[in-house]
């Protein structure tokens, strides 16, 4: 999750499905990637966590990540 988190910082979302199957591979839930999609908004700014949403709804797994409160 580190390497995605680095990813949705920096803005470069066209790298984060490969991260984000890996993590997933690895045990990360569906639940954990949305919480930690949500808490980085705060820290990196709601732009780049909002532009990693649509990314992260087309990785292979789908992570049914909820955008309204």
């Amino acid at each position: 999750m580190r390497s995605v988190s680095a990813l949705i910082a920096s803005g470069q979302v066209a790298q984060i499905p490969y991260y984000l199957n890996r993590a997933v591979d690895s045990g990360l839930t569906q639940t954990e990637a949305a919480e930690a999609i949500s808490h980085l908004a705060f820290y990196v700014g709601w732009p780049n966590a909002f532009s990693a949403l649509p990314v992260a709804d087309m990785t292979s797994q789908p992570l049914n990540i909820v955008t309204k409160p």
